[in-house]
């Protein structure tokens, strides 16, 4: 999005966040962490449980890939568990 656009903030309990901006540009702010100005280009890393949120004040589009390693989506954690007690770790 562009002018004003923000995310709620939060957290992910058990994977580490990696922000990749594509296009634009993205203020990142967290609860431990300084403000920072991503753009084209740009990575940051988040750690596990850190409170973090995105905005975009700027007027123009930004694109950003977001990265959870591991996986903190509903239904995914409880399926990689599963299958690592079953042995496919493929």
């Amino acid at each position: 999005g562009k002018g004003e656009s923000h995310t709620v903030p939060g957290s992910h309990h058990f994977s580490d966040e990696v922000y990749y901006v594509i296009e634009g540009k993205i203020i990142v702010e967290g609860e431990n962490q300084e403000t920072i100005q991503l753009e084209e280009g740009n990575v940051l890393y988040i750690e596990a449980g850190e409170v973090h949120w995105g905005k975009n004040p700027f007027q123009e589009t930004v694109k950003c890939v977001f990265v959870l390693v591991p996986p903190d989506f509903p239904g995914c954690r409880a399926w990689m568990e599963e299958a690592m007690a079953a042995g496919n770790h493929n």
